[in-house]
């Protein structure tokens, strides 16, 4: 009976707890679709962090063909706000290692690093139970840097705007796997015309 009481009591002071919570808890339903805990404050948006790693590839423009390394490997971390079922805002930075560039200009006794900073909007799209389509598009920073000897000047900083496509697949209600590419196509930038980058990441949702 005393076991019972307890029971009974411990429920009631959940109970009481969950009706007095003024915020609201978003997680991802089995359908794929957000599902909330409605109360006095509704708190529609979602705030997410991730960690991802890219592979870059250069489409230089001919004049300065090979001027970089054009497979740079890019760690990247991110964070952003899911706003609704659809729609997330991003922001993410990027660096390279420093790796020898394969450049008949620069000589492969130079080494290159890029880092890029990303400002992206994305829309998803539910295709499956657990599985959505994106659509990212994106405004970037980019800095390249090259070190070797008399090639301090080899260094070019300028913009980028991208655009590119992925999927993101949930694995529990507050993590996911994501894959996408981009291509980011260069203004003010003398070296290349335009980059793709290939994307894989985890993304945690609070």
């Amino acid at each position: 009976m005393k076991k019972l009481y307890l029971s009974c009591f411990a429920a009631l002071l959940l109970n009481n707890a969950a009706m007095a919570r003024d915020t609201t808890t978003i997680t991802y339903s089995d359908a794929g679709n957000y599902s909330t805990n409605r109360s006095d404050n509704y708190r529609a948006s979602r705030p997410y962090i991730g960690l991802s790693y890219q592979l870059s590839d250069i489409n230089y423009n001919g004049i300065n063909d090979n001027y970089f390394e054009d497979n740079l490997h890019l760690p990247q971390i991110f964070g952003g706000v899911d706003f609704d079922n659809h729609f997330a805002a991003e922001i993410g930075y990027s660096i390279s290692f420093r790796e020898k560039n394969n450049s008949s200009i620069l000589g492969d006794t130079t080494k290159s690093r890029l880092q890029i900073f990303n400002l992206d909007g994305l829309f998803r799209h539910p295709v499956s139970d657990s599985t959505r389509f994106l659509l990212i598009a994106s405004v970037n920073r980019l800095n390249f840097d090259t070190k070797g000897a008399g090639v301090d000047n080899a260094s070019e900083g300028g913009y980028a705007a991208g655009f590119g496509a992925g999927v993101e697949k949930m694995i529990t209600n507050n993590i996911s796997l994501r894959a996408s590419a981009k291509i980011l196509k260069t203004i003010d930038f003398d070296k290349f015309d335009d980059m793709y980058l290939y994307n894989v990441g985890l993304k945690y949702g609070f």
